[in-house]
């Protein structure tokens, strides 16, 4: 398992790396010169990030929302699976959207419409003669969802539209780090249960060696950081110290959530996508939430 594990990250690791370079070289930075005016309306910023934009949205967030509608209707929601696999890439690419809108109606109301029609749709699918209750259930549970992932995603996305690409790997890594810091510690130290009833392998000696090495992580990338182009993608190490634990906080804030959902669903990973690791929601778990934070706490920049 472990030996699959290291395998399994080492290739991701190079996915990831892969993907940011692409993303970073100048003919994945603008489409001779077009901006999103031309791509999405009125307004807006270059298109930077088309090369993770079209990764995440075709690739991460229709198998991420496909494993979650399986765990779903695994919990007995009629929740149709190929609308999660649908649902959580079109609230990533909305999300991502509307940032580059100027602000008013149609940026503010675009990802919550596109949430309200995915919910919509689930409620048709569910709804049955003396099933209202299920099918209410369904439409809630769907629409939670492909809000939170794809919302979440679509935050990654907003990110590259501000910074360069390497702030947005550093920060991929700063909050993986957690993930292996808290699995390593936990096997060589870790004796007390954090929550035994839904995720019996983690420790509270792990939680605390992960986001340590998460700060430590955040902390080297900031200071490397001075060396990127770009001005508004320096960080202080103490920034990225700070940002690293509190990343490695609400990593293992995600992975608990994903817990809940498998344990619900008598489910012990999300997928087989990616041997020693389970499926791609297993591994995004920790991801999602920063997703929500990094946009807001980072602003923006000339990337």
């Amino acid at each position: 398992m472990l030996r699959h594990r290291l395998v399994t990250g080492t290739l991701l690791i190079a996915l990831l790396v892969a993907v940011v370079w692409i993303d970073a070289q100048p003919f994945a930075n603008g489409l001779d010169g077009a901006s999103w005016i031309d791509l999405v309306g009125s307004g807006g910023t270059p298109p930077r990030g088309l090369v993770l934009l079209g990764f995440t949205v075709l690739v991460v967030a229709s198998l991420l929302g496909a494993e979650i509608g399986r765990l779903l209707r695994q919990c007995g929601l009629a929740v149709p699976t190929a609308l999660t696999a649908i649902g959580v890439p079109v609230v990533a690419l909305s999300t991502a959207v509307a940032a580059t809108l100027p602000a008013g109606a149609l940026a503010a109301m675009l990802a919550p419409l596109s949430l309200l029609a995915i919910a919509g749709v689930s409620l048709l699918f569910a709804a049955a003669p003396e099933r209202h209750r299920e099918a209410l259930a369904a439409a809630a549970a769907c629409g939670l969802a492909c809000g939170y992932a794809g919302a979440s995603l679509g935050g990654w996305i907003v990110l590259r539209f501000d910074h360069s690409a390497w702030i947005l790997g550093g920060a991929v890594l700063t909050a993986k780090s957690c993930d292996i810091g808290a699995y390593f510690t936990g096997r060589a130290i870790g004796s007390r249960k954090l929550i035994p009833w839904l995720s019996p392998g983690k420790t509270w000696e792990g939680l605390l060696g992960g986001v340590a090495i998460a700060a430590l992580v955040g902390g080297l990338l900031a200071l490397a950081s001075s060396h990127l182009p770009a001005e508004s993608d320096h960080l202080s190490p103490l920034v990225g110290t700070v940002l690293g634990a509190v990343l490695g906080l609400l990593g293992q804030a995600g992975d608990l959530a994903e817990s809940l959902l498998k344990r619900a669903a008598g489910a012990k990973d999300s997928g087989r996508a990616l041997p020693g690791m389970g499926g791609v929601f297993d591994v995004m778990d920790s991801l999602l939430p920063a997703g929500l934070l990094l946009p807001l706490v980072l602003g923006s920049g000339s990337g």
